[in-house]
């Protein structure tokens, strides 16, 4: 059963983000309206009560990869960072862990609840980090990330450490891409701009 999980290197998992976003034309006009990208890819939202209570998760992708279901709290509070991420994490593994996910069929939220039944915790992980990976990729748009860095390069000089101008352009830059704090930071220093 191991070696389901293909390995993407972050090339690889930034040219399915990129090409995703074209696909939509909205590769460079952040905030994604990541809704209306879900709605567009064929998607369908669908709100479940106590979900994270009940499975510790956020959100999952159904078997047939047609619906998404997320935390009815989320979904209540649809304008969340949490919600955005959620979807356009589960957007990632639609699309990069398609064939995958339909071999091993997630019926339920116990199935994506601490693992998928038939894969080990470190192709699970994996799975789950290039979902993450994607999904920031996809809130957080590489080309328009690159020239707002550029822009405010100049304000990051008054900080010593590479990881405190990092967390100054993340809390600059962070309502532009409707994303919390801690995403913006790992695209930046994923994307090696500072």
């Amino acid at each position: 059963m191991a070696g389901r999980v293909p390995f993407l290197s972050y090339d690889q998992m930034a040219k399915i983000a990129s090409d995703f976003l074209q696909r939509f034309d909205y590769e460079n006009s952040p905030p994604i309206d990541i809704e209306l990208v879900l709605e567009s890819s064929g998607l369908v939202l669908v709100p479940m009560k106590n979900l994270f209570r009940n499975y510790g998760i956020d959100g999952f992708l159904s078997a047939d990869l047609k619906h998404i279901y997320v935390d009815e709290h989320q979904y209540m509070h649809s304008m969340s960072l949490r919600f955005r991420f959620t979807l356009a994490h589960e957007i990632a593994h639609s699309i990069a862990h398609r064939s995958l996910l339909t071999t091993l069929g997630v019926k339920e939220p116990a199935d994506a609840d601490g693992g998928l039944r038939g894969l080990s915790q470190p192709e699970y992980d994996a799975m789950e980090f290039q979902a993450n990976m994607i999904g920031g990729m996809i809130l957080v748009p590489e080309v328009d990330l690159i020239q707002q860095v550029r822009q405010i390069i100049g304000l990051l000089g008054q900080f010593d450490s590479i990881d405190e101008k990092i967390d100054q352009a993340a809390i600059l830059l962070c309502r532009r891409y409707k994303v919390s704090k801690d995403v913006v930071a790992i695209r930046i220093k994923y994307e090696e701009i500072i």
